[in-house]
Protein backbone atom coordinates (compact mmCIF):
# COMPACT_ATOMS: atom_id res chain seq x y z
CA UNK A 1 0.00 0.00 0.00
CA UNK A 2 2.96 2.39 0.68
CA UNK A 3 4.46 1.68 -2.31
CA UNK A 4 1.30 2.55 -4.44
CA UNK A 5 1.04 5.33 -2.55
CA UNK A 6 4.43 6.84 -3.03
CA UNK A 7 4.24 5.95 -7.14
CA UNK A 8 0.97 7.32 -7.40
CA UNK A 9 2.34 10.71 -5.76
CA UNK A 10 5.60 10.73 -7.98
CA UNK A 11 3.30 10.07 -11.20
CA UNK A 12 1.49 13.18 -10.26
CA UNK A 13 4.67 15.03 -10.33
CA UNK A 14 5.87 13.81 -12.80
CA UNK A 15 3.09 14.42 -14.60
CA UNK A 16 2.54 18.00 -13.59
CA UNK A 17 6.24 18.58 -14.68
CA UNK A 18 5.20 17.19 -17.91
CA UNK A 19 2.37 19.87 -17.67
CA UNK A 20 4.20 22.31 -17.27
CA UNK A 21 7.03 21.39 -19.74
CA UNK A 22 4.54 21.07 -22.41
CA UNK A 23 3.37 24.73 -21.94
CA UNK A 24 6.80 26.66 -21.19
CA UNK A 25 7.03 28.74 -24.54
CA UNK A 26 10.51 28.45 -25.33
CA UNK A 27 10.14 24.45 -24.95
CA UNK A 28 7.87 24.47 -27.54
CA UNK A 29 9.06 26.52 -29.99
CA UNK A 30 12.33 23.74 -29.47
CA UNK A 31 10.08 21.43 -29.99
CA UNK A 32 8.81 22.92 -33.65
CA UNK A 33 12.52 24.27 -34.65
CA UNK A 34 13.29 20.52 -33.79
CA UNK A 35 10.78 19.47 -35.72
CA UNK A 36 10.97 21.77 -38.82
CA UNK A 37 15.00 20.71 -38.67
CA UNK A 38 14.31 16.83 -38.44
CA UNK A 39 11.50 17.50 -41.04
CA UNK A 40 14.40 18.69 -43.42
CA UNK A 41 16.96 16.23 -42.94
CA UNK A 42 14.11 13.35 -43.73
CA UNK A 43 12.58 15.42 -46.67
CA UNK A 44 16.39 15.75 -48.04
CA UNK A 45 16.96 12.49 -47.56
CA UNK A 46 14.12 11.19 -49.55
CA UNK A 47 14.87 14.16 -52.17
CA UNK A 48 18.53 12.90 -52.84
CA UNK A 49 17.83 9.23 -52.84
CA UNK A 50 15.63 9.64 -55.69
CA UNK A 51 18.28 12.05 -57.33
CA UNK A 52 20.75 9.37 -56.79
CA UNK A 53 18.55 6.72 -58.02
CA UNK A 54 16.92 8.77 -61.17
CA UNK A 55 21.15 8.81 -61.98
CA UNK A 56 21.47 5.53 -61.70
CA UNK A 57 22.53 2.94 -64.66
CA UNK A 58 19.16 1.53 -64.27
CA UNK A 59 17.39 4.69 -65.46
CA UNK A 60 19.42 7.79 -67.00
CA UNK A 61 23.20 7.68 -66.12
CA UNK A 62 25.73 10.27 -65.96
CA UNK A 63 29.48 10.41 -68.13
CA UNK A 64 31.42 8.62 -65.20
CA UNK A 65 33.66 12.08 -64.59
CA UNK A 66 30.72 14.30 -64.07
CA UNK A 67 31.25 16.52 -61.06
CA UNK A 68 27.67 17.36 -59.42
CA UNK A 69 29.95 21.15 -58.10
CA UNK A 70 30.58 21.80 -62.20
CA UNK A 71 27.79 23.73 -63.27
CA UNK A 72 28.63 23.46 -67.69
CA UNK A 73 29.06 19.81 -66.88
CA UNK A 74 25.41 19.61 -64.83
CA UNK A 75 23.79 21.91 -67.70
CA UNK A 76 25.26 19.56 -70.42
CA UNK A 77 23.99 16.54 -68.51
CA UNK A 78 20.62 17.77 -67.94
CA UNK A 79 20.19 19.02 -71.32
CA UNK A 80 21.03 15.54 -72.47
CA UNK A 81 17.85 14.05 -70.47
CA UNK A 82 14.42 13.14 -72.14
CA UNK A 83 10.99 14.48 -70.66
CA UNK A 84 10.95 11.14 -69.05
CA UNK A 85 13.92 11.95 -67.51
CA UNK A 86 12.74 14.85 -65.48
CA UNK A 87 9.46 13.18 -63.82
CA UNK A 88 11.52 11.32 -61.14
CA UNK A 89 13.46 14.56 -59.87
CA UNK A 90 9.93 16.28 -59.53
CA UNK A 91 8.62 13.18 -57.36
CA UNK A 92 12.17 13.66 -55.51
CA UNK A 93 11.12 17.18 -54.71
CA UNK A 94 7.29 16.98 -54.11
CA UNK A 95 8.72 13.43 -51.75
CA UNK A 96 10.70 16.00 -49.61
CA UNK A 97 7.82 17.86 -49.12
CA UNK A 98 6.05 14.84 -48.39
CA UNK A 99 8.38 13.05 -46.31
CA UNK A 100 9.88 16.17 -44.34
CA UNK A 101 5.63 17.07 -43.15
CA UNK A 102 4.95 13.83 -42.14
CA UNK A 103 7.81 14.29 -39.44
CA UNK A 104 7.83 17.57 -38.45
CA UNK A 105 4.00 17.46 -37.95
CA UNK A 106 4.25 14.06 -35.99
CA UNK A 107 6.95 15.76 -33.78
CA UNK A 108 5.76 19.66 -33.25
CA UNK A 109 4.04 21.27 -31.03
CA UNK A 110 2.32 23.40 -34.17
CA UNK A 111 1.57 20.97 -37.04
CA UNK A 112 0.53 23.37 -39.55
CA UNK A 113 2.91 25.88 -39.16
CA UNK A 114 5.65 23.67 -38.93
CA UNK A 115 4.76 21.75 -42.15
CA UNK A 116 4.18 25.13 -43.69
CA UNK A 117 7.98 26.02 -42.99
CA UNK A 118 8.99 22.94 -44.49
CA UNK A 119 6.76 23.48 -47.35
CA UNK A 120 7.95 26.46 -47.95
CA UNK A 121 11.44 25.89 -47.84
CA UNK A 122 11.33 22.79 -50.50
CA UNK A 123 9.79 25.62 -52.73
CA UNK A 124 12.57 27.66 -52.38
CA UNK A 125 15.01 25.02 -52.76
CA UNK A 126 12.95 24.14 -56.21
CA UNK A 127 13.13 27.59 -56.69
CA UNK A 128 16.79 28.14 -56.46
CA UNK A 129 17.43 24.98 -58.59
CA UNK A 130 15.55 26.36 -61.46
CA UNK A 131 17.70 29.22 -61.00
CA UNK A 132 21.23 27.66 -61.25
CA UNK A 133 20.14 24.57 -63.27
CA UNK A 134 17.77 25.87 -66.01
CA UNK A 135 17.05 23.60 -68.95
CA UNK A 136 14.53 21.33 -68.05
CA UNK A 137 10.93 21.19 -69.47
CA UNK A 138 8.65 23.91 -68.33
CA UNK A 139 6.07 21.83 -66.65
CA UNK A 140 8.60 20.56 -64.28
CA UNK A 141 7.72 23.84 -62.59
CA UNK A 142 3.92 22.49 -61.34
CA UNK A 143 6.06 20.43 -58.42
CA UNK A 144 6.16 24.09 -56.89
CA UNK A 145 2.58 24.43 -55.78
CA UNK A 146 2.55 20.40 -55.56
CA UNK A 147 4.89 21.27 -52.79
CA UNK A 148 2.66 23.44 -50.82
CA UNK A 149 -0.48 21.68 -51.76
CA UNK A 150 1.29 18.59 -49.70
CA UNK A 151 1.93 19.90 -46.85
CA UNK A 152 -1.26 21.73 -46.43
CA UNK A 153 -2.79 18.05 -46.82
CA UNK A 154 -0.21 16.22 -44.71
CA UNK A 155 -0.87 19.14 -41.54
CA UNK A 156 -4.70 18.62 -42.24
CA UNK A 157 -4.36 15.00 -41.86
CA UNK A 158 -2.49 15.33 -38.75
CA UNK A 159 -4.78 18.00 -36.94
CA UNK A 160 -7.46 15.53 -37.69
CA UNK A 161 -5.49 12.57 -35.91
CA UNK A 162 -5.10 14.91 -33.23
CA UNK A 163 -8.71 15.43 -32.34
CA UNK A 164 -9.64 12.24 -32.31
CA UNK A 165 -6.78 11.22 -30.82
CA UNK A 166 -8.03 9.77 -27.66
CA UNK A 167 -7.72 11.95 -24.22
CA UNK A 168 -5.65 10.23 -21.33
CA UNK A 169 -6.83 10.40 -17.91
CA UNK A 170 -4.35 13.07 -16.17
Amino acid sequence: QYLSLLLSSTGSAAQRSLRRAATDPQRIMLRDLGAVIAGMVVGMAANMSLIFLNMSPAFFPGPKDLDFNDETAMKAYIGTLPASGFILPMVAHVSQALFGSLVATRLASHPSICAGIVSILTVVGCLMMYSSMPGGPSWMKAEVPLCCVVGLVVAQIEARRREHKPKKNA
